[in-house]
């Protein structure tokens, strides 16, 4: 790979994400590996599931297809093949939520099971949402699920925490800074991760001028500074990810 060429990512989480990189592709400054799989994810386990998804490995059951995607537009199953990702160099994955919803086996979409729970799906939806059993995650499931992904994706990942910012009353997002605790130990200890932290760089850029609310970037903020701040995170781990290889080889030859 020449030094500047664009390097090939895939996007798993949300919007903050997803729409980040996009604004980057159109830039030129990354290819993506991801078009036809741009739903969103929140967890771990979300993220887990969605490659067994796009992989043909698991194929949800029409009654939990409503459940998977909140944007049923992006759902394209004819599109999943064993081999999807297999272009990508890095991961982009972003966690954002220590919430889990499960339905006979099945990790339920937390906006997909909002909207279901608020009747906005029809019954057979609401009854399913009903039946969800419902968990927080612990800070070892979590470890343990991004060591899964670091297994079942055999690339580097940059791991994304949700932006922990204040709100307007002054308290802060316990679950926001749960994940970023447990996302910046797990990269501190396993070579194949890297932490990426938006907090910082919004409020060294003002979070009202970075936010639309507590959830959502300035489209001006996404393109141009935190798209290209994610792409310069994965050339990073990209090239540490190159010397490590080399490294390894060498005391091997």
């Amino acid at each position: 790979m020449a030094m500047n060429a664009p390097i090939t990512v895939s996007v798993i989480g949300s919007c903050r994400v997803f729409k980040s990189i996009r604004m980057q592709k159109k830039r030129g400054a990354v290819e993506v590996d991801h078009t036809d799989a741009e739903w969103y994810t929140h967890s771990t386990a979300d993220a887990l599931q969605k490659i067994d998804v796009v992989r043909n490995i698991r194929i949800p059951p029409a009654h939990i297809m409503p459940f998977i995607s909140n944007e049923p537009k992006d759902l394209r199953p004819e599109k999943h093949r064993p081999d999807f990702y297999s272009k990508t160099d890095v991961f982009v994955i972003e966690l954002a939520s220590v919430k889990r919803f499960v339905h006979e086996g099945w990790v339920l979409q937390q906006w997909c099971h909002k909207r279901a729970a608020a009747g906005e799906m029809g019954p057979e939806a609401a009854a399913t949402a009903a039946a969800a059993e419902f968990s927080i995650m612990s800070e070892s499931e979590i470890a343990a699920e991004m060591a899964a992904l670091c297994e079942v994706l055999k690339k580097p990942i940059l791991f994304v925490n949700h932006v922990c910012i204040v709100k307007d009353s002054g308290r802060g997002f316990p679950e926001r800074e749960k994940l970023r605790s447990v996302i910046a130990e797990f990269c501190a200890s396993d070579p194949r991760a890297m932490a990426f932290d938006p907090t910082p760089i919004v409020n060294a850029y003002g979070v009202g001028a970075a936010m639309i609310d507590s959830g959502h970037y300035q489209p001006v903020f996404e393109e141009n500074v935190l798209g290209g701040r994610l792409v310069e995170a994965t050339r990073d781990l990209m090239a540490r990810s190159l010397a490590r290889e080399a490294a390894i080889l060498g005391r091997t030859q």
